[in-house]
């Protein structure tokens, strides 16, 4: 099976455990948006490593979650329809917002590069910055 073939199996067996179970009311039950997040010394860079931390004490729950945890350098693929099955599952988005694509990095991908940034801001209830110009560079670029 080719690798794009294997992707498009794991995300609709995904979206079936996703679809089957409501979110569950009772306790925290954290989806970080990732099929898989690496084990405590397994190799890992960027979002990964802080979403890895946070699920020693929050676990990945892909299938309950009443909470979608994102993070903006690791965004999922099907990122749009997560959204929706978070609002229909009141289940509140918090967005850690790290960068931005910019003219001078970007170029003429600049737009689609923010595209889906954009959608998680504007989707999230909670945005945690990682510093003062994370926020500036996203007010300009995101809006």
């Amino acid at each position: 099976m080719t690798g794009r073939a294997a992707r498009s199996f794991r995300t609709v067996g995904r979206w079936a455990r996703l679809l089957s179970r409501p979110g569950s009311t009772r306790g925290v039950r954290v989806f970080y948006g990732l099929h898989e997040i690496p084990g405590a010394g397994e190799p890992a860079g960027g979002g990964t490593v802080k979403i890895q931390r946070l699920a020693r004490r929050f676990p990945n729950s892909p299938a309950g979650f009443n909470v979608l945890y994102l993070a903006s350098n690791t965004l999922p693929r099907d990122l749009r329809p997560l959204l929706w099955l978070a609002r229909r599952r009141r289940a509140p988005v918090v967005l850690n917002q790290d960068g931005v694509g910019y003219p001078g990095w970007a170029g003429d991908e600049t737009e689609e590069v923010n595209r889906p940034l954009r959608t998680a801001l504007l989707a999230a209830d909670h945005v945690l910055y990682q510093s003062a110009f994370c926020k500036e560079s996203a007010d300009l670029f995101l809006g």
